[in-house]
């Protein structure tokens, strides 16, 4: 399991297959998926927000005790 949200998402990107298809189907900008995916680039918020859409991922708040 990824340690991180950039993990997760560079891996399931890696699982989907086809950065043009999800740039396609996301808006996310094609060069700017590329990058991120191989680590050269961060994303914008926004980006993110819409790769989680589009890659199933569920993201919640979690109550860590003090």
């Amino acid at each position: 399991m990824p340690n991180t949200l950039t993990e997760l998402l560079r891996r399931r990107l890696g699982e989907v297959g086809s950065l043009t298809r999800t740039s396609e189907a996301t808006g996310v900008n094609m060069a700017s998926l590329s990058k991120f995916f191989r680590a050269k680039q961060t994303l914008q918020l926004n980006s993110v927000d819409r790769l989680l859409g589009y890659l199933n991922i569920e993201c919640r708040a979690v109550r860590r005790k003090a």
